[in-house]
């Protein structure tokens, strides 16, 4: 009787550790690099969770290595944010975010901290176009354009259709560009899709969503 009280005693205690848990850092709280240094990675991870220094690496590496972005320290700030993936999902997701110290560009990069799937990717900068390059893009050039970001988020550009739809708006200096929305759907599987959007005028992949849930204007 009193191993069963015992037992009885240390699920309750269990139950209520487990449901007082303090985590170190807030939902929904922006947090500059500065913020976190004293971070211990092995302290407050779990091994079965994208970490938030692996989330930095794999956003570094799409924004500066694949997109060929200059995200240098002395050049901009880092922003790192954790937020649950809508009302009724349990994932959370890290948003690695890097503005410009000039305020030039802004670069995001969200990732499911569970499965470590890249969500979206936004790329805002202000370019001094030329009036006499060219606003238009033939399939050919769109897809050497997304190829190497494809590659790195492994995806095969043969198991997809592509769809893409043209709209027009002005940048920064008030100049009109296109802008190419692509829409690669997965043959024989519609509900797996990603969407790329292109600065024609540019040349530069400006927008990446996965499968979204509306869309792509």
């Amino acid at each position: 009787m009193k191993n069963k009280l015992l037992l009885l005693t240390l699920i309750i205690i269990s139950v209520f550790l487990l449901g007082n848990i303090k985590y170190i850092y807030k939902e929904n709280t922006l947090y500059k690099q500065s913020d976190i240094l004293d971070y211990s990675e092995n302290r407050y991870e779990s091994s079965n969770l994208i970490s938030r220094n692996k989330a930095i690496k794999m956003a570094t590496y799409i924004i500066s290595d694949v997109l060929n972005i200059d995200i240098d320290s002395e050049n901009s700030q880092i922003y790192i944010n954790i937020y649950r993936g809508g009302s009724n999902s349990g994932d959370y997701n890290w948003n690695i975010n890097w503005t410009k110290n000039d305020f030039s560009g802004n670069y995001s990069v969200d990732i499911n901290s569970n499965t470590g799937e890249i969500n979206d990717i936004y790329v805002t900068e202000n370019i001094n176009y030329k009036l006499e390059t060219s606003d238009e893009l033939s399939n050919k050039e769109i897809v050497s354009l997304v190829s190497d970001l494809t590659s790195a988020l492994g995806f095969d550009l043969d198991d997809y259709n592509l769809n893409i739809k043209t709209t027009k708006d002005n940048n920064f200096n008030n100049i009109k560009t296109k802008y190419k929305i692509c829409t690669f759907t997965k043959k024989n599987q519609s509900n797996d899709r990603f969407v790329i959007t292109i600065d024609c005028r540019g040349g530069k992949i400006t927008q990446y969503i996965r499968n979204p849930i509306k869309e792509v204007n």
